[in-house]
């Protein structure tokens, strides 16, 4: 097994050579163990590069984070010019690695949506403690007895009738719950589909149209938003708009950008340069080409991590008795990865261990 995670490094190695890359970070604990996987994401795939296991809880400050990074850019040739972003949460420690290390980051956008989710809930806080408490006074053994054998209330029922809603109150619950049910689909498009940082701010550009009180969470000008200008330039190049790039947009995405060569000067007939007029010159600047896939590929919310958390808390607690630490890290980074080894990955890795075995005999 951990013949053939070399085989996967090596090919990872030379996916990754001359390639922009962003990390996806974050961290978990599970009986007092720490787990902080590692992601990249390049144009056209996303590729587990460390899932490393931290028996102390120093190892998870961000100076330790770093050195963990830079093991990372050893283990496969990574320069630090290559790095073009981090996709994480709105941790201080996540903000502290990305001021320390100059690098940009897209913070979560599913986090900013539940917390926009539970402004708009503040805004209705006392209809819905009349719910919970209908629902508490409904949720025990006699009432759902009535309920099964009644299906209209009567003058049994006179406990209930103190937390009935009032006809008013049924018709702001309606309406609150077709709220619920659009930011519901917003939550869905967010978690279920491939989306990029364009899409993100059309939704959440429509969410505070209708919604204000999720301003505060969602707007572009939002204090959750650590690097807007990153989030800024990336949105703008997305929706072809590269010429309303800022000086400082330019400045936190110049890592993803592409060439910036000028196109080929018109010629006259006889050869030479052809003379444009000062306007012409002007309106005639082009931008510089990007790489759009790049962009497309940075991704807004940090569900890959969410779900192998899911699995490898499902690993961790079964198999945790009979697996040592290298197991841990192995066992996850060959799942994520199990597009890029096969049958002849296996039996390319039984051939070394064979070799090593003749050389060490």
């Amino acid at each position: 097994m951990f013949s053939a995670e070399g085989v996967v490094h090596t090919s990872i190695k030379k996916r990754l050579s001359g390639k922009k890359v962003g990390f996806a970070i974050d961290a978990w604990t599970e009986a007092a163990t720490h787990f902080v996987p590692i992601i990249g994401f390049t144009e056209l795939e996303k590729i587990m590069l460390r899932f490393a296991t931290l028996d102390n809880e120093a190892g998870m400050s961000s100076d330790a984070i770093i050195d963990l990074l830079d093991d990372v850019f050893d283990m496969y040739g990574i320069e630090a010019a290559q790095l073009g972003f981090y996709a994480c949460d709105h941790a201080s420690g996540n903000v502290a690695i990305t001021r320390k290390t100059q690098v940009p980051m897209i913070g979560c956008v599913s986090q900013r949506f539940n917390l926009a989710k539970q402004a708009l809930m503040r805004e209705h806080s006392d209809l819905l403690v009349q719910v919970q408490l209908l629902m508490v006074k409904l949720n025990t053994i006699k009432i759902g007895t009535i309920f099964v054998r009644w299906t209209l209330l009567d003058r049994l029922d006179d406990g209930l009738v103190d937390f009935i809603h009032t006809p008013p109150m049924d018709v702001q619950l309606k309406a609150l719950h077709e709220d619920f049910k659009n930011l519901e689909s917003v939550n869905k498009k967010l978690q279920t589909s491939p989306v990029s940082l364009l899409d993100v701010r059309a939704l959440f550009d429509h969410v505070v149209k209708h919604y204000l009180p999720t301003d505060t969470q969602l707007s572009v000008t939002s204090e959750l938003e650590k690097f807007p200008d990153f989030e800024n330039g990336v949105v703008k190049v997305l929706a072809g708009k590269v010429r309303a790039l800022t000086r400082t947009d330019k400045a936190a995405v110049v890592k993803l950008l592409g060439s910036t060569n000028p196109s080929k000067a018109e010629e006259d007939a006889d050869g030479s340069p052809k003379k444009r007029s000062f306007a012409e010159a002007a309106l005639s600047k082009e931008a510089p080409t990007t790489s759009v896939a790049q962009l497309k590929s940075v991704p807004p919310t940090s569900n890959d991590i969410s779900r192998l958390f899911s699995r490898a808390g499902i690993m961790y607690l079964r198999l945790r008795l009979s697996l040592n630490s290298m197991t841990l890290e192995t066992i996850p980074s060959l799942w994520y990865n199990r597009g890029m080894w096969d049958a002849s990955a296996v039996a390319q890795a039984v051939d070394k261990n064979r070799k090593k075995r003749r050389v060490a005999d």
